[in-house]
């Protein structure tokens, strides 16, 4: 067991080393409060940002709204051309269907001409056989004739 001047020792070496902690915490809460102080700096400088950094974007919020009316505008102007455009659309599909009708009735004059024109083919074709057919014969006439007034 140690001796009361032992135990004494031992008890004034604590006491120094809890009042260096002591010192030690004290300069601890000195420099955390330094820290803190400087970061609450920094806090309000960015808040102070942040409220202009806030005003911009409740400018840019206000030239959106701008710019969203001019697209309405623009949106508007489309439709009403997209509406127009559908009309005349309307009308040359109209106007297709009537020039359909045209060519069908052109189609079935076609169809009536060609029939025409091969019912004249075959007659031309008749007619030039029959025709063939009288100066063939009168060419052996006229030969016939000939020889007739040679040998008379």
């Amino acid at each position: 067991m140690p001796t009361a001047e032992e135990r004494l020792a031992s008890l004034e070496a604590k006491v120094d080393t809890i009042a260096d902690l002591r010192n030690l915490i004290v300069e601890l809460r000195g420099d955390m409060n330094a820290r803190f102080t400087s970061m609450d700096t920094r806090f309000t400088s960015m808040d102070r940002r942040f409220t202009s950094i806030d005003t911009r974007f409740t400018s840019i919020d206000a030239r959106f709204a701008s710019i969203d009316a001019r697209f309405v505008n623009i949106d508007a102007r489309f439709t009403e051309l997209q509406e127009n455009m559908n009309g005349r659309f309307t009308e040359v599909s109209g106007r297709f269907t009537g020039i359909d009708g045209r060519f069908t009735t052109v189609d079935a004059r076609f169809t009536e001409m060609s029939g025409l024109i091969a019912s004249l083919d075959a007659k031309v074709d008749r007619h030039f056989m029959w025709l063939m057919g009288m100066m063939v014969t009168g060419f052996i006439a006229v030969i016939g004739a000939l020889i007739g007034v040679v040998y008379r």
